[in-house]
């Protein structure tokens, strides 16, 4: 079977994952309350003071790359959107990056392409249509459960080791944790982790610099092998630098959103709240079943009323909400006779 994209219209996201022989390749996830998004034109005025902004009618912020033709403070122009708003997060501290754009010479706002159209041509596109039981989960046959946990916990564990992976507010760091067995032989192990690495940088739409952090190899020969096996399993463009002494290597990609280890690592919250509402879909008895978040979830359930219709919509049912998890790992769908206090 030749590749191609499957798209899941969900609760709160969209989710679409590159498939070649039933394996996922490559996977983009777009959040419905997100934006505005890569490829999006925008109107607004211009603030120059400090950095050039765009401040749209809803006042978002765009930060502003490349010329301004000439414009002056509080003109009213268009930009195209260029990368989305991004999190950074550094220990407790966590904040946003504001989407950057470029100024454009347009007359009118257009909205965001949809997902289909941003995939491109390369790939045919499928829609997937998340139905009841008993009817088959095409993304969990694929193996999306196990993605969603690789870029929530960043970690990836391959025969020889395992890579940990780190959004950090500078970039993204891949570091590679060897086992006992693979110690004898740190060129092996690098190779095999070069490989996982590409592969998971697609699987997880990683843009921007990254960092991998190889275990030290002393010939400059067998770093180049490294970097071959690593060139050899990556698609689309890039660039990197040679595997220094000290096993770094940097990689920089174009970047227009957030990658999966960002959205779900920055908002484990949310993220639970979409992963339950996508089981909840797909349950046989919701209308005898309750779903058990903790206070942060109730209180995102409760600012966005939104998901709670659109699941009744699809299955018929608006199941209870019980406060009882521990946490987001602890979200979780329960027979209402269960004893959880409310």
């Amino acid at each position: 079977m030749s590749s191609h994209w499957l798209i899941e219209k969900g609760i709160g996201e969209d989710r679409a994952i590159l498939l070649d022989n039933n394996h996922i390749i490559a996977a983009r996830v777009r959040r419905h309350a997100g934006g505005p998004f890569a490829g999006a034109i925008v109107a607004g005025r211009l603030k120059i003071h400090n950095s050039p902004q765009l401040v749209t009618e809803d006042d978002i912020m765009i930060a502003l790359d490349g010329p301004l033709n000439g414009l002056s403070e509080g003109a009213r122009c268009h930009a195209r959107i260029v990368r989305e708003a991004v999190g950074e997060a550094s220990g407790t501290y966590k904040r946003s990056k504001p989407p950057r754009g470029r100024l454009i010479e347009s007359d009118v706002a257009q909205p965001v392409p949809d997902l289909k159209e941003m995939l491109g041509s390369e790939h045919p596109v499928r829609t997937h249509i998340l139905a009841p039981l008993p009817a088959p989960d095409a993304l969990a046959q694929a193996g999306w459960d196990m993605l969603v946990e690789q870029a929530s916990s960043g970690i990836i564990v391959f025969a020889e080791g395992r890579l940990i992976v780190s959004p950090t507010p500078g970039m993204t760091v891949i570091d590679v944790d060897s086992s006992a067995a693979s110690r004898s032989n740190m060129v092996q192990l690098a190779k095999a982790a070069a490989v996982e690495a590409a592969k998971t940088i697609m699987r997880c739409d990683i843009g921007g610099t990254i960092a991998i952090d190889f275990p030290t190899i002393e010939a400059r020969a067998d770093r180049q092998n490294v970097a071959a096996c690593f060139d050899a399993h990556m698609l689309g463009d890039f660039e990197r630098t040679a595997i220094n002494g000290f096993g770094l290597m940097q990689i920089v990609r174009r970047r227009e959103r957030p990658s999966l280890v960002e959205l779900f690592q920055l908002a484990p919250v949310k993220s639970a709240l979409l992963a339950l509402l996508r089981r909840a879909q797909r349950h046989q008895n919701l209308q005898d079943h309750a779903l058990v978040v903790d206070e942060k979830g109730h209180k995102m359930l409760q600012a966005n009323p939104l998901w709670m219709e659109e699941l009744q919509r699809v299955t018929g049912t608006a199941p209870r909400i019980m406060i009882g998890a521990s946490g987001p790992d602890d979200y979780r769908i329960t027979p209402t006779t269960s004893h959880i206090q409310a």
